[in-house]
Formats: C-alpha cells, sequence, structure tokens
C-alpha cells in the first residue's frame, strides 16, 4: 500500500432476501446498510471500489438464500463516503467492518451470516 492512500469509509444501503420479499409484498422501502474501510488514492478510487464490493456482497447474499441473485448496481441503492469525523471516530470502535485495499475484496462471511436471516 502506497503511504499516499488514506483510508476512507465506504458505506451502502441493500435489500438483503427477506427485506426485498417484505418490501414487494408490502410496499415498503426497509434497507439495511453496511460498511466497509477502503485503503485507496482518492475518494473516487474507494467510491468505485466499494461499488464492487457491494455488487458482490449483495450477489452472494441472494446466492446464500437459494434465490436469484439482485444487482446491487442496477437497483441503485444509496452509497457514499462517509466523512462526518463523530460517525468515523464510532466506526473504527466497530469490529465488523473489514479494511481492505483498493482492488481488494474483503471477507464477507461475517455479513453474509449476519444479514441471511434479516
Amino acid at each position: 500500500m502506497a503511504s499516499a492512500e488514506t483510508t476512507f469509509l465506504f458505506m451502502f444501503g441493500f435489500e438483503s432476501p427477506g427485506e426485498h420479499v417484505r418490501n414487494e409484498r408490502n410496499g415498503w422501502d426497509d434497507e439495511s446498510t453496511w460498511a466497509v474501510w477502503i485503503s485507496a488514492a482518492n475518494s473516487d478510487a474507494a467510491l468505485a471500489w466499494g461499488r464492487q464490493i457491494a455488487e458482490e456482497f449483495v450477489r452472494q447474499l441472494f446466492v446464500r438464500a437459494g434465490v436469484t441473485p439482485r444487482s446491487w448496481m442496477t437497483d441503485e441503492f444509496a452509497h457514499w463516503i462517509n466523512d462526518d469525523e463523530s460517525e468515523l471516530q464510532r466506526a473504527r470502535l466497530e469490529d465488523s467492518m473489514p479494511v481492505v485495499a483498493d482492488g481488494q475484496m474483503p471477507d464477507l462471511s461475517w455479513a453474509l451470516d449476519y444479514w441471511s436471516d434479516r
């Protein structure tokens, strides 16, 4: 990792398979949010890689549920680089948020286990 790189908190919304079914059935718009720390040269690079992580996470979540995978990108969920200092401090204390370099896929197993039943 180059010393010029900074770690950015990429946050993204998504529907779990259960949320998707309930939203479709009831006309709701519930969604979950998760975050990943991404070390990158700039926030644009972190945002671009974060989108790839979110796409793969949602794909695997639906495969695990035994249903046709959905595309996070096609569904156009909210996503952003969080720069609120109080939220960043809180996020630094959270053990479940992976830290990856730009281009590195995180271990998604914890998140897949957590959101599989939601």
